[in-house]
């Protein structure tokens, strides 16, 4: 994690989060991390794929809104192929 840090103040487009976690409160560091960053957007990622991470990536996009409003929250769609244009 501590090599994050150095991503702060460059440019970054796009993140991609692990959103799916049952760790408590897990979608709030990756908030923070969001704000801390500052990318245009943020991708909530790995959830729904397993049984133990059943996390809702809902509640990722809330903490974001909460924390880092300017980030765009952006879900994916299974299967269909995405272009970010910001």
């Amino acid at each position: 994690m501590d090599r994050l840090g150095d991503c702060v103040g460059q440019r970054v487009d796009v993140i991609g989060v692990d959103a799916g976690d049952d760790e408590d409160r897990h979608e709030i560091a990756v908030a923070q991390l969001a704000a801390q960053i500052q990318p245009k957007g943020a991708i909530p990622c790995h959830y729904d794929m397993f049984r133990d991470n059943s996390v809702d990536p809902g509640q990722f996009r809330a903490s974001l809104t909460l924390r880092a409003p300017e980030v765009r929250y952006v879900r994916l769609e299974h299967g269909k192929p995405f272009v970010f244009e910001g």
